[in-house]
């Protein structure tokens, strides 16, 4: 289960998992984040995870290594589009 006791500090990389840093952020306390800053569209992006045991009490405090890095991309060109929906036709009720 979830223990308060426990934090998590987490990096996404742009490009490959050597690029550089574009969004960091530690002691998070929640099990998922939302990134706070802008992302670039159609770009690939790398983040890794680590957890904090007990973070800044002197001698019991215990960092995990980092995770392995995952990836994802984000889409578009970065210009908004309205959808034109292509369903339902004819003003017919689904």
């Amino acid at each position: 289960g979830y223990s308060p006791d426990i934090t998590f500090d987490v990096e996404v990389r742009i490009g490959s998992s050597g690029g550089a840093i574009s969004y960091s952020a530690t002691n998070i306390s929640n099990i998922y984040h939302q990134i706070t800053t802008n992302l670039l569209p159609g770009t690939f992006y790398y983040w890794s995870v680590r957890s904090v045991y007990k973070r800044g009490i002197l001698g019991e405090e215990q960092i995990s290594d980092w995770s392995p890095f995952h990836s994802f991309q984000t889409w578009g060109s970065g210009t908004l589009v309205i959808p034109n929906p292509s369903y339902p036709t004819d003003n017919l009720d689904v």
